[in-house]
């Protein structure tokens, strides 16, 4: 059981050690490919999706409940004379859980501070914003202006608005739904040309 426990802790303890690095140079762990397509700006991320059950069961939690789950098992089982496996192995299992939920929030927290998430929503609402995810279907990506910074955010066209949000190349956002931009099309050269 220990070189489980050994597995666990150099894999889990080596992302940590990575995100950790990463971030104290500016770096982070999201995946973002941008570039052109046929005249338009393409981008896709890295996230797995914005529910907290997506949170929960990502695999930056999964890695980092590898650490504590590898962290206490090898502690417990070079140092902890006289306690038995079962033991060892339900706390080790109790502590990479709790682990890999409390270190996910303090990166999403440290994260979400960098980037100015913090932000009440309806600081977003009266901002141009730039498509750089066609706005189709399920919805796009824009680039908004705010507190210096320029913030992205998913976007769905606004009840209100009319024509094409495939289109569109600058939006106003009307509204926030719980992260979502609600945009209209800006006024002025407001559509893409093919």
């Amino acid at each position: 059981m220990i070189a489980l426990y050994v597995f666990a802790l150099v894999l889990g303890g080596g992302f940590l050690g990575l995100a950790l690095f990463g971030d104290l140079f500016g770096g982070h762990g999201d995946v973002d490919l941008s570039g052109d397509l046929g005249g338009h700006d393409a981008q896709l991320r890295g996230d797995a999706g914005h529910g907290a059950a997506a949170k929960i069961f990502s695999i930056r939690t999964v890695t980092y409940s590898l650490f504590g789950f590898g962290a206490v098992g090898t502690s417990l089982a070079l140092f902890g004379t006289g306690i038995a496996a079962a033991t060892t192995a339900a706390l080790s299992v109790g502590t990479g859980l709790v682990s890999g939920v409390l270190i996910n929030g303090l990166f999403t927290w440290v994260k979400r501070g960098e980037s100015g998430e913090l932000a009440e929503e309806e600081g977003y609402e009266g901002h141009l914003g730039r498509v750089t995810l066609p706005i189709e279907g399920s919805g796009g990506k824009i680039l908004v202006e705010f507190a210096g910074r320029e913030v992205e955010l998913p976007a769905l066209p606004h009840a209100s608005a009319s024509g094409d949000a495939s289109r569109w190349r600058r939006v106003l956002v009307v509204e926030m739904d719980r992260g979502v931009a609600l945009v209209a099309p800006a006024e002025g050269d407001t559509y893409l040309t093919s």
